[in-house]
């Protein structure tokens, strides 16, 4: 059977991080090493990783608290970068774990086992369910895995250079995988997020303005923005989230001009955006 690590970026999860814990700990196949990143958590949180690491062994708890004053999604990835360097073997997958989630005993062998049958399933995750109701999943040509519980072949992570930093690295990861020959891939086994997912960066309004920086910063096709706008008209905040969505595109875009993305990765990703576009119009 395939080895495989965790690496959790965590801070100030007290009401969820033991769930966590207990789903890993009564795993089928448990893993080689899991290390816990605390980002100076300050609501107890660290007392109950501490207890957790004295009786397992295999659970490694290091501090970290640089580096703050970036996006959220980047901050995540520093984390985690900042936990892998710490793994102490190399094994042949890594999970980033969040720490406010939870799965059944049979989680990661049924994901293992998806990964022995396809040697060219690069990326994999869970199917996200919140108040046991599952996610659903965008009709669109290619699979983005779920962040809180995605798992890389080592293999396909050293091939694109490490998870790519900064706003939807979940999105980028993927692309950067598919450019390189990788499948993606959403598995049917379940997990369940113990909060909202939007809670970590603030309200929905800021959300929506920092999914249009983030579209602005890739850079998406102006085609499949508008349609994505145009999309989110009538969902929550109601209309004033597309208005959000474009002030935060040409913020990026057009103010703060960024552009961190290798080519390799542009390329795929707005080749994705055409295809998605003409699946849609052609339904």
């Amino acid at each position: 059977m395939y080895s495989y690590s965790i690496v959790s970026p965590v801070k100030n999860e007290v009401n969820n991080i033991q769930q966590t814990i207990d789903s890993v700990i009564k795993q089928s196949i448990i893993p080689f090493e899991w290390i816990i990143v605390d980002d100076s958590s300050t609501d107890g949180t660290s007392m109950i990783l501490k207890k957790a690491s004295e009786k397992y062994p295999w659970i490694k708890i290091v501090k970290c608290g640089e580096n703050n004053n970036i996006d959220y999604s980047s901050r995540v990835v520093f984390l985690f970068n900042y936990g892998f360097s710490r793994l102490s073997k190399k094994v042949d997958f890594i999970s980033k774990l969040d720490g406010d989630v939870s799965f059944e005993p049979n989680f990661f062998e049924i994901i293992l086992e998806d990964f022995h049958k396809d040697p060219k399933l690069g990326i994999a995750s869970g199917h996200l369910t919140v108040n046991h109701i599952p996610e659903q999943i965008p009709n669109t040509p290619f699979t983005c895995t779920r962040g809180a519980t995605k798992i890389y072949r080592s293999a396909c992570l050293e091939d694109i250079g490490g998870i790519i930093p900064f706003q939807g690295w979940d999105t980028l990861d993927n692309v950067a995988a598919r450019s390189k020959g990788w499948e993606t891939k959403i598995i049917p086994v379940y997990f369940e997020h113990l909060k909202e997912e939007g809670s970590k960066v603030g309200n929905k309004y800021f959300s929506s303005f920092r999914t249009g920086f983030y579209n602005g910063s890739v850079p998406y096709l102006w085609s499949y923005f508008l349609a994505k706008i145009v999309s989110k008209l009538f969902s929550t905040p109601i209309i004033i989230g597309s208005f959000l969505q474009l002030a935060g595109y040409i913020k990026a875009r057009f103010f703060n001009n960024i552009k961190p993305f290798p080519e390799f990765i542009v390329r795929q990703l707005q080749a994705e955006q055409k295809k998605t576009l003409k699946s849609i119009l052609t339904k």
